[in-house]
């Protein structure tokens, strides 16, 4: 860390802090975050680095020294006698290093690990009595969560009653897959409705819905990992992701046993090769010393188990430069920006369009013709753009102008109430006449063989 004073430390960690409560606001309680999630944890690890270099700053309520969110909803509160703590991130394979050489020292010998994929979801707690699911909960602020029960019993894969009378308490990642994820933003679109901006904040909103039957259609999906109070003759970690699975728990098979950090990083090597072809989204890989026995003896700090760490993969972007915006109306009559870029090879595949969802999200991000902007693949599936390279923009630039009149017939556009997007209200428009025409005719709808986009 550069030379920086008492003084100096105080405020930028108090700016910090307003910024990233700002940031964890929106992301845990609005389902809407603000930021990527490298720009937070880039903001999050100065904030204990600062805090580590001088802990006379270390305020009660930092953010450092919490889990999760604040609870503010309208679901009954879940007290979490055992925690359900956050895990430590590092960013490289040098740092990964640094946590195996700790855990060695610590426990005066090699340790096994066992090595997971890193859902991009939100936690959840599934509690039995006598082989009964009893209630479901999110994660929280750590130590109290939310009641979903009514909700998670709408989850397929949540085993209702399990297949002995076991009372016991399980945890894992709820989430929703990548083409449940586009479809969910796509339909949200065409309404007129805001749009989520990643899986896990799709996840997120859906579990936490006051109808449960707005959860049923949203086709969330679940891993289990954690058992929280395992019987006796579970010893390892890989040992109680089996039983899991033998229990009828959705359990994600990836996962391994590895002696050694030359194993682990094969396997991190592997599944950043393989991330984009996954059905679900995932941001990195833990590892979790195998032996439970070990876990139990490290135990926790405040915020993080000792004995566990997330490898978290660096963001996939590329800078690319918006050409145009065009407008598109669909057959609801929603209008729709998208950006048109250079092409870009992005998590796979050549990209050269990106949906500007609606009039707001254009003008938060500021996005003009001739832009330099950084884009991304929002759960490795829809392309997004991040934010504009303001450095690069050029010096006679001007901002760019929400159309009035619809593309199509010329009409005005309106901006209904409760709505972020701009609507085309005139019933004879030749676009929605064509895009209802389409809609009528395909599969999901009369189903007529023969009549697609191209006869119309």
């Amino acid at each position: 860390m550069a030379e920086i004073t008492l003084d100096e430390a105080k405020k930028e960690a108090a700016s910090l802090r307003k910024q990233l409560n700002e940031w964890a606001e929106a992301y845990y309680s609005k389902d809407a975050p603000e930021v990527e999630y490298n720009v937070y944890d880039q903001s999050s690890n100065r904030l204990l680095e600062l805090e580590k270099e001088f802990p006379e700053i270390v305020t009660p309520d930092s953010i450092t020294q919490r889990v999760g969110g604040q609870i503010d909803s309208d679901f009954t509160k879940v007290e979490h006698p055992i925690p359900m703590l956050s895990m430590g991130d590092v960013f490289s394979k040098a740092e990964l290093k640094d946590f195996d050489q700790r855990m060695q020292k610590l426990v005066g010998h090699p340790v096994e690990y066992n090595v997971e994929l890193k859902i991009d979801g939100l936690s959840l707690s599934l509690e039995y009595e006598n082989g009964k699911l009893v209630r479901a909960s999110t994660r929280g602020n750590g130590y109290v969560g939310e009641d979903v029960t009514a909700n998670a019993k709408y989850i397929s894969d949540i085993p209702q009653t399990l297949p002995e009378p076991l009372t016991t308490e399980v945890r894992g990642e709820c989430y929703m897959g990548k083409e449940a994820f586009a479809k969910l933003n796509a339909e949200r679109e065409e309404q007129g409705l805001v749009v989520f901006a990643n899986p896990r904040n799709a996840a997120a909103g859906s579990l936490r819905q006051l109808d449960p039957k707005v959860t049923k259609k949203r086709q969330l999906s679940t891993f289990i990992y954690t058992w929280v109070n395992p019987p006796e003759e579970i010893t390892s970690q890989h040992q109680a992701i089996q039983k899991m699975h033998d229990l009828g728990f959705h359990t994600n098979e990836t996962g391994r046993k590895l002696k050694t950090l030359d194993e682990v990083f094969a396997f991190i090597d592997e599944y950043t090769a393989k991330r984009n072809s996954l059905t679900y989204g995932i941001d990195g890989i833990v590892l979790k010393i195998d032996d439970l026995g070990i876990e139990q003896e490290l135990g926790n700090t405040v915020k993080v188990p000792r004995w566990e760490i997330a490898y978290k993969f660096p963001p996939e972007e590329q800078e690319t430069v918006v050409r145009d915006i065009v407008w598109t109306v669909g057959r609801t009559g929603v209008v729709t920006p998208t950006a048109v870029m250079d092409p870009v090879q992005l998590a796979g595949t050549t990209v050269a369009r990106a949906s500007l969802h609606n009039p707001d999200y254009l003008n938060e991000k500021g996005i003009r013709i001739g832009d330099t902007v950084k884009l991304h693949k929002a759960g490795d599936i829809i392309p997004e753009i991040s934010e504009v390279v303001m450095a690069k923009r050029s010096a006679d630039s001007v901002a760019y102008q929400i159309p009035t009149t619809c593309p199509s017939c010329g009409q005005k556009l309106v901006h209904l109430e409760d709505e972020v997007a701009l609507r085309c209200i005139n019933p004879s428009c030749p676009a929605q006449v064509e895009e209802g025409l389409t809609h009528f005719a395909s599969r999901p709808a009369i189903n007529i063989a023969g009549l697609g986009p191209k006869i119309v």
